[in-house]
């Protein structure tokens, strides 16, 4: 899997884009999937820090895990409708 099908598997399973960044940390909270060099970084970014991080020699081992790990995550894999239910 490339950087490419990634995004397509994300939007197939309507994982809403304010959830991940491909470019880096933006502002808020998301996970991210970059592009270090000739390795690849996942992280989780929070507060300027880069959480959970793991790094891959090749693009496809990165995209498999990202793909697995945001899938994981019960906030980002709800529907749209009830993530943005307040309690």
């Amino acid at each position: 899997m490339n950087l490419t099908e990634l995004r397509a598997q994300l939007v197939r399973r309507g994982i809403d884009q304010r959830w991940y960044s491909f470019v880096g940390p933006e502002e808020g909270e998301r996970f991210c999937l970059i592009q270090s060099g000739q390795r690849w970084e996942t992280y989780y970014a929070e507060h300027g820090e880069k959480n959970c991080l793991k790094v891959f020699e090749d693009e496809a081992a990165a995209c498999e895990y990202f793909l697995e790990w945001i899938l994981k995550d019960r906030v980002v894999a709800l529907p749209e409708h009830l993530s943005s239910k307040k309690s």
